[in-house]
């Protein structure tokens, strides 16, 4: 019996959350992150963010425990150390990751601080899963797979993506806002959705009522979609900035109009014969992509970040001419726009 609670466990705990990870990996169509890097992120909060996670947060619901009373540490446990602690181990990869070109955006951070949190979920629901099913049963187990696939796995998802979209919003803007401003925002948003939702289920197990708990459920139900929602606007600012930005460099003789035209529609650009048989379809609309990001970048970058944005400005520039001049496409002139 223990192996099957085990098994099921696993599956449960596993599948589920991966299904969530291909899913908002999907989502990010114009600039897709390395499939490795965001694995290896999710693989973090799995491991890393959940095994920090759970010491630190047992050492210290001890020390208030012995402080202020068993009492005291019961619910702050919970409401307070959790969302403290825990917000900060799972999203540590995103701080290495911010001085490197992946991480360059707000969608990167929304796609990358939700992978830390679905992994953080699918080694915290296999923890419950298995100790509801050894402890109370398969019925109350499979109660709990259902609550815990559907609103806590979103609570953890929803929290640390949100601290990764103001850190992505931040990249490129004055260190102030860069390493102070938008990290503390950020945190905050996460520590109030994960304390949010442990209050409400904290509150309902000490007598609170099912009300309670239903409520905090169609919250969380909200708060996945404004998630959801908040992608959709940073993918459509994406657009707009490889529209805007490609226009220029068509205006200016880089790259033929109707690409420019098509590059910002991910449906378009994939479909149809719009480009010239020798072109590496991929190739080019990644590097056009990246030219547009760069120069929107730069714009707002100073000092040796602006230097080295410029440069993959030219160094991608240069690209889209090599690749154009392979299906006849050479550029008008050199004269390639606006930086």
């Amino acid at each position: 019996m223990t192996l099957f609670i085990i098994i099921i466990a696993a599956i449960a705990g596993i599948l589920p959350m991966l299904a969530y990870l291909i899913f908002i990996y999907w989502l990010d169509r114009y600039e897709r992150e390395p499939w490795w890097l965001v694995g290896l992120v999710f693989i973090w909060g799995g491991l890393g963010g959940a095994m920090f996670g759970c010491v630190i947060n047992t050492t210290l619901i001890s020390i208030i425990g012995s402080v202020a009373g068993p009492e005291t540490a019961e619910w702050m446990g919970p409401v307070v150390v959790a969302p403290v602690v825990e917000e900060v181990t799972k999203i540590i990869p995103l701080f290495g990751l911010i001085f490197v070109r992946h991480f360059d955006n707000a969608t990167d951070g929304l796609i990358y601080g939700a992978a830390c949190g679905l992994g953080f979920a699918m080694t915290e629901n296999f923890y419950y899963f298995y100790n509801v099913g050894t402890s109370a049963g398969i019925v109350a187990m499979m109660v709990n797979i259902f609550v815990r696939t559907c609103f806590t796995a979103l609570v953890h998802c929803a929290a640390s993506a949100s601290w990764g979209f103001f850190l992505g919003l931040g990249r490129y803007r004055h260190p102030a806002l860069r390493w102070i401003v938008m990290p503390l925002v950020g945190y905050a948003v996460a520590m109030v959705i994960h304390a949010f939702w442990n209050g409400s289920a904290t509150f309902s197990s000490m007598g609170g009522g099912f009300e309670v708990q239903a409520g905090a459920c169609a919250v969380i139900l909200l708060v996945a979609f404004l998630m959801f929602a908040l992608t959709q606007a940073s993918l459509f600012m994406e657009h707009r900035v490889i529209r805007a930005e490609l226009e220029l460099e068509a205006q200016s003789g880089l790259l033929p109009m109707a690409h420019a035209e098509v590059i910002p529609y991910w449906l378009k650009r994939s479909q149809g014969n719009w480009l010239e048989p020798g072109i590496d379809r991929e190739r080019y609309v990644k590097a056009a992509t990246l030219l547009a990001f760069r120069k929107h970048q730069a714009a707002g970058a100073s000092g040796a970040t602006k230097e080295g944005l410029l440069r993959d400005v030219e160094k991608y520039r240069e690209e889209v001419r090599i690749l154009l001049s392979k299906g006849g496409s050479a550029p008008v002139k050199k004269g390639w726009g606006r930086t």
